[in-house]
């Protein structure tokens, strides 16, 4: 439900379409269970807990959009979540998921992770960290700038946020003087907006600098950063991992990323 919230509030103060998509999973057959095991009274039973959860968000979610005036819709499907996430994205300007749940076995094995569509959505994506029921997100933004096409885009669908934000401190991701001058540069652009950024200079090293994302955001009492996901394979991003893979997992305050 924290999701349905955070949606909510940013509907409200964006005076944005909310679309709520209720996704349900088709029932699992594994490896060596196909025949009685699975029987129709058992997918039946299913199939009505998943509908059952489902008018009760909804019923929620109605009640919500009845106290205030916000445009809306609502949508139940079944399928792959990532699948039917990344199409959807194709269409909306916001996405708006949580971090996957490490205790979730069957998440991790079928790699039905929600925080995926970060890195293959077509927009914008806040990922809202696993656990945490309540939030209040946009006040205070750190902005972990990289001279990349991704974090580029990051930065442009944040603008509403950072427009609205309290305060705005800009860190790099990389060390060096040439992520100095990159910083800067943002930096100005972020001016032309009407948007007065604290710059932090970068660290000397760039893993130094990747690796303390966090740090950073402690030490400014930031309630979301703003990031570009990984340039590199989609695939050697989501086995291997990476800085942002360790970003999305580690955080625990929400991130707004565009790949």
């Amino acid at each position: 439900m924290t999701r349905l919230r955070v949606a909510y509030n940013l509907a409200c103060r964006h005076n944005a379409v909310l679309s709520v998509v209720f996704i349900t999973s088709p029932v699992r057959t594994y490896a060596g269970t196909e025949g009685r095991t699975i029987s129709v009274g058992f997918t039946s039973q299913v199939e009505d807990i998943a509908a059952e959860k489902s008018k009760r968000v909804e019923y929620e979610f109605r009640q919500w959009c009845k106290l205030h005036d916000v445009r809306y819709e609502w949508t139940m499907v079944e399928g792959e979540h990532i699948k039917i996430l990344t199409q959807l994205s194709h269409y909306h300007d916001l996405a708006i998921v949580s971090q996957s749940d490490p205790q979730n076995l069957e998440e991790m094995l079928f790699a039905e992770l929600p925080d995926q569509l970060a890195m293959v959505g077509s927009c914008p994506v806040i990922v809202l960290p696993h656990g945490q029921r309540r939030m209040v997100l946009g006040r205070r933004i750190l902005v972990a700038w990289k001279e990349t096409v991704e974090c580029s885009r990051a930065v442009r669908s944040a603008i509403p946020f950072l427009q609205q934000a309290e305060a705005v401190t800009l860190v790099s991701r990389e060390g060096g003087r040439e992520a100095a001058r990159s910083l800067e540069r943002i930096a100005n652009t972020l001016r032309l907006h009407d948007i007065e950024p604290a710059v932090r200079a970068p660290q000397h090293g760039a893993r130094a600098a990747e690796g303390r994302v966090l740090e950073y955001a402690r030490e400014s009492r930031a309630d979301m950063i703003v990031m570009g996901g990984s340039g590199n394979s989609r695939l050697r991003e989501l086995v291997l991992g990476g800085g942002t893979r360790r970003l999305l997992t580690n955080a625990n305050i929400p991130i707004l990323m565009s790949h």
